[in-house]
């Protein structure tokens, strides 16, 4: 049952990652809503050491943004983030996941892990320490919230990031000057 709860969790966390990602400094300033617990399963060596039992949305969205390699952009261009991380920090054997804005998600290893582990663990460490008497929101909640605030937000921040992609890539290779900003 706790499996199934964590699989349907993550299900809904991959679907949503770049739309939880976009508005990240919103969730980041409340702390019902980047204190909202994340059952993802992720298996790390030694967090208990630090004391960190659960992982919350406002690390992952701190990791994402302090952390560049959290982020990864492929050969073909397409962006993904790094939402599941398991592993030694000492013998470096890992197994990650990563999730495409498509919400595709690929099996990756990543190296040096210890780097991962270590960064990944201090921004969950930081974000738990920032607790409020609040109960925070559930997962379910926090998308539902901010899809409330805007409803047209998942499509046309969609639309407006390739534009501003497809402009950046086009200033690259021709220029400045060449390219309308």
């Amino acid at each position: 049952m706790k499996n199934e709860k964590n699989q349907t969790e993550r299900d809904i966390f991959t679907q949503n990652a770049f739309f939880l990602w976009k508005p990240r400094a919103r969730i980041l300033s409340g702390s019902r809503l980047s204190q909202c617990r994340l059952h993802i399963g992720n298996n790390l060596a030694f967090v208990h050491i630090q004391g960190i039992a659960s992982n919350t949305l406002g690390g992952y969205l701190t990791w994402w943004q302090e952390f560049d390699r959290s982020r990864r952009t492929d050969s073909h261009q397409r962006r993904s983030l790094i939402y599941f991380i398991a592993g030694s920090p000492l013998s470096g054997r890992n197994h990650c996941a990563e999730v495409y804005e498509t919400g595709k998600t690929k099996t990756i290893t990543v190296a040096p892990f210890s780097d991962y582990w270590k960064s990944f663990a201090e921004a969950q460490e930081r974000a738990l320490t920032t607790t409020d008497e609040a109960q925070p929101f559930t997962l379910s909640q926090v998308i539902e919230i901010l899809k409330s605030e805007n409803k047209e937000r998942p499509v046309q921040t969609c639309k407006t990031d390739f534009f501003h992609s497809l402009c950046r890539k086009l200033r690259e290779k021709f220029g400045q000057n060449n390219v309308e900003k």
